[in-house]
């Protein structure tokens, strides 16, 4: 009788084990996930700021092209008054320089687009960055509640 209590004893013991080796290995592949997500929300951050410094460097250029062109705009608008006034009958200056500050405005509107563009980029990864970080919450939480499992397995184990 000593033995075969020795016996289920014994197989109580190795059945707890594989089912605490079964829950290591779990939560190795947790931590390694909780790992590859803290990798990539650092990479999407590193992204987001890259694309920010560039969409920066970009409103920038856009605002100081649209000054240049609103100054040019300014000048031009000046010179067909001139125009207009010392030579009336000269109407294909007027229809050229008119033209030129539609094309000016033409690219400042399309600066404007490729800021907002890049500004919605921005938002996307942000957004983006949220998911990877409740991803990475969620993994951190099951990596706890592996670990908590794995204690109360260790503490029936050793009961």
């Amino acid at each position: 009788q000593g033995a075969a209590s020795v016996k289920v004893a014994l197989a109580e013991a190795e059945r707890k084990s594989s089912k605490s080796d079964r829950i290591r290995m779990e939560l190795d592949a947790a931590e390694r996930e909780v790992k590859v997500l803290a990798d990539e929300l650092q990479n999407a951050r590193h992204d987001l700021r890259m694309q920010a410094q560039t969409a920066l460097d970009l409103r920038k250029r856009s605002e100081e092209q649209s000054t240049l062109f609103q100054s040019e705009r300014a000048k031009l608008e000046r010179d067909v008054a001139a125009a207009r006034e010392i030579q009336q009958n000269n109407a294909g200056n007027i229809v050229h320089l008119k033209h030129d500050a539609e094309e000016m405005r033409a690219r400042a509107n399309q600066h404007k687009k490729e800021a907002d563009t890049l500004h919605k980029h921005q938002e996307e990864m942000e957004r983006q960055i949220r998911t990877l970080e409740q991803q990475l919450l969620e993994s951190r939480s099951r990596g706890e509640t592996l670990r908590d499992q794995m204690r109360r397995n260790e503490e029936e184990k050793d009961e």
